[in-house]
């Protein structure tokens, strides 16, 4: 709790006494608790207005100014008129209906103002009505503004152009970004391409050394398989002699088996022994032991 605070709970119905008291010149935060015949006040939709007459009968009325409503709460960084003047000062909160414009005050609250010992720099006490002395600023300001509205017509024209170049240099960098997604999505395309084509290559690299060493155990086959046929050769020169008597010897099967097709060749037994019945070119049965 700040110093400066000083709180205090008043009714919109009961006639209560409530006392609080303070230095002149001080500076107060009122917090004051607002209730409804005892029970919390409802004070949703409502503006509130402080005021208060002084002792020296000089009124003060202090409205938007360093207010605030908090449920049933209202807190008020009171304007320093409130405590200029010794003696009791009379305060009350009249709330105003948003939507209708009804009023009601609550009761009041008698604040005893202690004289300060010492008055070096005191304000005065004048009638105040912190509304009047906003508008008056406001009408400041606006007075300032027309002074300078040719300045602010220029900076606003200076702002919109501003915020142009701004939009077009945006739309700019958006093109830019979105042909940069393009770019990286070909380059991406295009590096998974090569990817499967290197993998390709590998792939076929790998079947050509495989082919090729199948080429090279093939070779070396054949090479051992020249030497052992060379070597057979060399081993055996007669191959051809040997070659000549089998063609002989088949010329010969050829011609008895034309002769036992031809039905000029049987077999039979004579005397216990193996006998070949020929029969020559005119008829005439020969007869012709076997193994002879």
């Amino acid at each position: 709790m700040s110093i400066q605070d000083l709180n205090a709970c008043l009714d919109l119905k009961q006639n209560l006494n409530i006392f609080a008291q303070c230095k002149q010149f001080d500076s107060l935060n009122l917090i004051l608790s607002i209730f409804d015949n005892s029970m919390q006040a409802d004070l949703t939709n409502y503006d509130v207005r402080l005021r208060a007459m002084k002792a020296d009968q000089v009124p003060l009325i202090q409205e938007h100014v360093g207010m605030e409503i908090n449920n049933n709460q209202v807190n008020i960084k009171a304007d320093e008129q409130l405590t200029t003047t010794a003696g009791n000062t009379f305060v009350e909160l009249q709330f105003m209906n948003k939507s209708t414009g009804e009023k009601k005050a609550t009761f009041n609250l008698a604040l005893k103002v202690v004289p300060s010992t010492v008055n070096i720099n005191g304000t005065i006490s004048t009638a105040t009505y912190t509304l009047l002395e906003e508008l008056e600023n406001k009408i400041d300001q606006c007075s300032d503004f027309f002074e300078h509205i040719g300045e602010a017509i220029e900076a606003n024209t200076n702002l919109i152009n501003s915020t142009n170049t701004a939009n077009e240099t945006k739309e700019a960098l958006d093109d830019s970004n979105e042909t940069a997604l393009a770019t990286k999505s070909a380059l991406d395309t295009s590096n998974t391409n090569a990817t499967n084509t290197k993998n390709a290559l590998d792939a076929l690299k790998t079947d050509a050394d495989n082919t090729k060493n199948a080429l090279n155990t093939v070779n070396q086959t054949g090479q051992t398989l020249l030497d052992s046929l060379e070597n057979f050769e060399d081993q055996h020169a007669d191959v051809t002699d040997i070659s000549n008597k089998l063609a002989n010897i088949n010329a010969q099967l050829s011609e008895i088996m034309n002769y036992f097709i031809d039905g000029k060749l049987t077999f039979t037994s004579l005397d216990g022994s193996k006998w070949i019945q020929v029969v020559d070119n005119y008829g005439q049965p020969g007869f012709i032991k076997d193994g002879e």
